[in-house]
């Protein structure tokens, strides 16, 4: 009798020490199981400033597609980097902004904004430009009401620094027309003119020909 017991008190011990390994693998799973949900922010429809598939002419919409030229236009306009060859380069043509701009409207730019952009580069100052609002003036032809608004970071390399924030309204003579060139632009060939590099902006039927500041 005295033998069954202690086979049974054998038993029930190992039956509580199986259950004891059990609990402490399930724990020991559960503390280490971890699950990872990757999360892609999208900045943009640019195929630059996303991942995936870009958004197609079709899915943005002609309203949509033309705000962000304007965007494209203004940001050309107004945009400060810490690099004096980017004012130079804008100055001499060589960038989307004199590629989408009529004369009066280039030449204006180069006069009257272009000295503050290069004076703002030499001292390593940053500005970004956003649109805020594009509208179609009442009683003029082909005259938009521009808002857009600028952020000015006046010293570079300090992040404890808030950037200065203004808002701004200029009136632009747009030319806009749905869909994009199809041959060739400024003479050279659609797939040569973008496998040069060159700022794909320019196959759109967009142009601004005049600009008044406010």
């Amino acid at each position: 009798m005295k033998k069954l017991i202690m086979f049974l008190a054998g038993m029930m011990l190992m039956l509580l020490m199986c259950a004891a390994l059990f609990m402490v693998g399930a724990i020991y799973d559960t503390g280490t199981k971890t699950t990872i949900e990757t999360f892609f922010f999208q900045p943009a429809s640019e195929p630059s400033g996303r991942p995936g598939v870009p958004a197609t002419y079709a899915d943005l919409g002609d309203a949509q597609m033309r705000d962000m030229l304007i965007e494209k236009y203004i940001t050309e306009f107004w945009h400060v980097v810490p690099d004096t060859a980017d004012v130079l380069a804008r100055m001499n043509g060589d960038t989307a902004l004199a590629r989408l701009s009529g004369k009066d409207a280039f030449m204006l730019w180069k006069e009257q904004i272009a000295p503050e952009i290069q004076d703002m580069a030499e001292h390593n100052m940053l500005r970004t430009v956003s649109l805020v609002s594009a509208l179609p003036e009442p009683n003029t032809k082909d005259y938009w009401r521009i808002e857009y608004e600028l952020k000015t970071w006046n010293k570079s390399n300090d992040l404890s620094i808030e950037p200065e924030i203004t808002r701004g309204i200029m009136y632009m003579y747009i030319l806009y027309e749905s869909g994009i060139r199809e041959h060739t632009i400024q003479g050279i060939p659609i797939e040569q003119y973008l496998e040069s590099g060159k700022d794909p902006v320019a196959i759109f039927k967009f142009g601004v020909l005049d600009v008044v500041l406010q």
